[in-house]
Order: C-alpha cells, then sequence, then structure tokens
C-alpha cells in the first residue's frame, strides 16, 4: 500500500515525508522526531518557529507534552497501564474510570472535582456516549 506522500484539497497540497524506518518525518510545515522505540518525542512547525516535545516513560506510556508557551499536559496511569488522569495544557483535569471486563474500556470521565465530564454506554462496543445529559449514539454501518 504504501505511505502517503501528498493530499489535495480544492485549496491546499500538503506533501509528506517518511524516515528509513517508516516513520512520518514531515507533514506539510511539521517536522517529526521519534526516539529508538518509535515514540513520537518532537513535533517542530516551521511556520512559526515552534516545537512541542513528548516524555515517555518505562512502559512506553505519555507522561507529558510540553508545549512552546511553557506550559505542559500530565498524564498518570494505574498500575495495568491504564490512564486515570490527565490535566491539559490550560490546567483542566480529566479523570478516567474504566470497567475493567475482559477488555478495558473508558465508561466515566470526570472533572477535577469529580463532577461529570461523559458517560460511556457500553455493549459489544461503543453504544453511545452521554456528554452534558445529551446522549449521542453510535452507528456502525457495514
Amino acid at each position: 500500500m504504501g505511505n502517503r506522500l501528498t493530499s489535495r484539497t480544492p485549496t491546499d497540497t500538503t506533501e509528506y515525508g517518511h524516515d528509513a524506518c517508516d516513520e512520518m518525518s514531515y507533514a506539510g510545515d511539521i517536522s517529526y522526531k521519534f526516539d529508538l522505540k518509535g515514540r513520537l518525542i518532537s513535533e517542530y512547525d516551521s511556520t512559526d518557529n515552534t516545537e512541542r516535545t513528548y516524555t515517555w516513560n518505562y512502559d512506553d506510556r505519555l507522561l507529558y507534552i510540553n508545549y512552546p508557551n511553557s506550559t505542559k499536559s500530565s498524564m498518570k496511569y494505574d498500575y495495568m497501564g491504564l490512564r486515570t488522569y490527565r490535566k491539559d495544557n490550560a490546567g483542566d483535569i480529566t479523570n478516567y474510570y474504566w470497567s475493567l471486563s475482559s477488555l478495558p474500556q473508558v465508561i466515566n470521565e470526570t472533572d477535577g472535582s469529580g463532577n461529570p465530564k461523559a458517560s460511556y454506554i457500553l455493549g459489544a462496543g461503543l453504544i453511545a456516549i452521554k456528554v452534558s445529559g445529551v446522549k449521542k449514539y453510535s452507528l456502525v454501518f457495514g
């Protein structure tokens, strides 16, 4: 099948490049760097000369995203490696609660004060998501 080399819209064309390991090295004005384990470690935007960096733990889980404005996002995980916490670069916190069935899935999200952000209604897959009291149903065709 191969790697994407170009995408075109009526108003724009984006070129893509890949390194010897088949990792995307650039997409338009954004260049990417990966470590020896194939984890994304930086994104550089040549249009505004900014860089976003990524820090990983020994289990290959994302710990931090460092932004050009000196803010960062941080993540925490439980003993099974499931993400339980995310603080974005604006300071907003999301706590994740998991169903520990045979295939763990997020069932609830709360903010830093424990107020509900989202609930997931699961069956053989995602049936619906409930955000701010409104259910949105997942439709699968084919």
